[in-house]
């Protein structure tokens, strides 16, 4: 059997046997048998994958075939495509409609579509109809006849589609963007291709591509669904046994060279909206990074809990749609970020933009974040596989791009093996701005003045002000704090601890003894017992049923130095534990009831501290060595200062000292830091 073949299970290897014995009777080499999944090679080249599952009476028969908009020359651009028009219309047995008449007979439809590396037909019918899914596709790849009138027929068609290119604002900022990212490579091109040289192409262009590329060893065919593997083996033979091997060309497409300098491209055409697209070279599929590059796409742009998304759409409101995608195809792709906005944001929503890639390149992303984008991953890859068009589709692709229909068991290992670590290295290796190209479409009357010399220093500034944005932010040291400070001066230090579900929050302001007279001894003392005592909105028996809820804890506290108040929740309770800390520090009550029990309460504590002596002992210390500084002086105040304290006293000793260019707020443990300074800054930002 050879080494390069793979078996699950003894039973498994038995039924290779037989398959091999009944595919060598007529040439046909069998390679891989796992997993439910068959890889045969015809004698003319043709590669076969199947998958048998009879979940439901369904099946899925594609061709892929390893031609796209990279194997044309610049003179014939767009020529791949128009097979994806053709193949359908008839073959020199079946006229024109029979093919879609027949599928569709059958219960069935048929389709195609054309990339930058590949052309896929396919065809999903009721499982007992699978014959006709064969012969249609096996008919219309070797034998369709480009028939004169229907060419021009569907030429119309194709430039009707062209003309729809060009006046959608979203697909020309993005061909804009690959035309300018892309110097020699072909990727430079829409599959699409042009006008003009679709205008040029001829029936005998179209013939000669087809007997150049359309061979059966530049071919997968690809069965998935409810059938048998032993009885659909013979008849792919007789469908496509015949097709004639013929020699694949070798294709030779230019390197794309390094980019060392920030590229950009402004278009104007009629509007209502800006649409910018932001694009960095990154490896092709092949490379063992690309599963990574499919996470940090995840962390930084899909989905609602993405940086893009939760900073610059939600938070600052910047723009109206933002995304990030990781074009990995067979060379090397790009990181794109694609944004809808209003042309008047245009510049601080590119800053705001450049500044959550800056900080994917100065820290680590959080295991929190990396968890949440591999099971995006995952669950995409899964649900992908629900269905026998989907598992079609994921077996043809990792057959094209790998030469391996179970790809996707190394994928997942290259998926588990990635770290925030390994984010950080890739972001800092590729989204560097000289690595950058941007691409901007407004309204001829948006940003008047506006060249694309302009765009370019526009795309510089953003990007030196978005790294001094971070700078001055401050990022974290690998396993150490982050330091940030507030537009309002607020200074949050942040670090991440996920060994125990829990979260520790402190508020901390200058305070306490040090800041105390000998006339208002104890004040600051009083006034951290008062924070849990009642806010505007909850009363002290509604803070403690709510903490209590949370299975944490929330007090006031004050030293020598300092005062405020700190809380520990459980770590799924951290939203709802800071709002009300925030509360708590950010509008006590002062009530006067509550005053009155916590002044009883502190006289009951100096009276106690007098029955033990170690505490004796040490305000006597304090007492001496500090004879004028008010270090003498003891935390909980003196009998007479406690009770001569008053409502206003209270409230006008908090107010002077509730100063957010003095707070200090720490967040501790299993808690993401960008989330958890996206809830202090938004409970805490804007004081005044």
């Amino acid at each position: 059997m050879g080494p390069g073949i793979r078996r699950s299970s003894l039973a498994g290897a038995l039924l290779l046997v037989l398959l091999l014995v009944a595919a060598s009777a007529g040439g046909t080499r069998t390679v891989l048998q796992e997993h439910g999944v068959t890889k045969i090679v015809l004698a003319n080249g043709l590669t076969a994958v199947l998958a048998e599952d009879h979940a439901a009476p369904v099946a899925a028969v594609q061709v892929w075939v390893r031609t796209g908009s990279r194997n044309e020359p610049d003179s014939k651009a767009g020529i791949s495509h128009v097979f994806e028009h053709m193949l359908f219309k008839g073959t020199a047995t079946r006229g024109v409609g029979e093919i879609a008449r027949e599928v569709e007979a059958a219960g069935g439809w048929i389709n195609a579509f054309t990339s930058h590396d590949q052309t896929v037909y396919h065809v999903v019918l009721a499982s007992r109809y699978l014959d006709v899914g064969l012969d249609v596709l096996a008919d219309a790849v070797q034998h369709s006849s480009f028939d004169p009138e229907e060419l021009a027929r569907e030429s119309r068609v194709v430039l009707e589609e062209l003309r729809r290119a060009e006046d959608n604002p979203e697909r020309v900022v993005g061909r804009r963007l690959f035309e300018t990212a892309y110097r020699v490579h072909p990727y430079r091109r829409p599959v699409i291709g042009y006008r003009d040289t679709f205008l040029k192409l001829s029936r005998a262009d179209y013939l000669d591509y087809m007997k150049r590329w359309y061979r059966p060893g530049n071919m997968t065919l690809v069965v998935a669904g409810d059938f048998s593997t032993r009885e659909v083996i013979p008849r792919i033979r007789e469908a496509f046994g015949g097709f004639p091997a013929g020699r694949v060309p070798r294709l030779r497409v230019p390197a794309e060279p390094e980019q060392t300098e920030t590229r950009a491209v402004l278009t104007r055409m009629a509007t209502p909206h800006a649409f910018l697209s932001l694009g960095y070279h990154i490896p092709g599929a092949a490379d063992p990074e690309a599963p990574a590059w499919d996470l940090l796409a995840g962390i930084l742009g899909q989905g609602e809990s993405s940086r893009l998304y939760r900073k610059v759409r939600r938070d600052k409101e910047l723009v109206q749609t933002v995304s990030a995608w990781a074009y990995t195809p067979a060379d090397p792709g790009l990181l794109t970020v694609d944004a809808r906005l209003d042309a008047a944001k245009v510049e601080e929503a590119l800053e705001a933009i450049l500044e959550e890639v800056e900080r994917l390149r100065r820290a680590p992303v959080s295991r929190e974040e990396l968890y949440r984008a591999r099971v995006a991953v995952e669950a995409d890859r899964i649900r992908e596989r629900e269905t026998a068009e989907g598992r079609a589709r994921r077996l043809g692709y990792d057959e094209t791009y790998f030469g391996d229909p179970l790809h996707e068991e190394t994928y997942r290992r290259q998926l588990a093996a990635v770290t925030p670590e390994t984010i950080q290295a890739l972001a800092r290796r590729r989204l560097d701005p000289r690595n950058l190209t941007v691409s901007l479409l407004v309204d001829p009357a948006a940003l008047p003045g506006l060249d694309r010399a302009g765009l370019l220093r526009m795309v510089a500034s953003a990007a030196a002000r978005a790294g001094a944005a971070v700078e001055e932010t401050g990022t974290a040291a690998e396993g150490g704090p982050r330091k940030v400070t507030l537009a309002n001066g607020i200074r949050v230090i942040l670090l991440e601890h996920h060994a125990v579900p829990s979260v520790t929050v402190k508020v901390v302001l200058p305070g306490g003894v040090r800041y105390e007279t000998r006339r208002n001894n104890g004040i600051y003392h009083f006034l951290a017992s008062m924070l849990t005592r009642g806010t505007e909105e909850m009363g002290a028996e509604q803070i403690a049923a709510e903490i209590e809820e949370m299975g944490g804890s929330v007090s006031g506290f004050s030293g020598r130095n300092s005062f405020g108040a700190d809380l520990t929740v459980l770590s799924r309770h951290f939203s709802r534990g800071l709002a009300l800390l925030a509360d708590v520090v950010r509008r006590p009550s002062f009530d006067p009831e509550e005053i009155e029990k916590v002044r009883r309460e502190t006289l009951a504590a100096i009276a106690q501290e007098q029955n033990r002596l170690p505490r004796r002992a040490g305000n006597l210390f304090r007492r001496t060595l500090f004879r004028r500084h008010p270090y003498g002086m003891r935390l909980l105040g003196e009998p007479e200062t406690v009770r001569r304290f008053s409502h206003v006293d209270l409230r006008r000793t908090y107010r002077r000292a509730l100063s957010p260019g003095q707070m200090v707020i720490a967040v501790v443990g299993d808690v993401e830091a960008g989330r958890a300074l996206e809830e202090v800054r938004r409970l805490f930002g804007d004081m005044k």
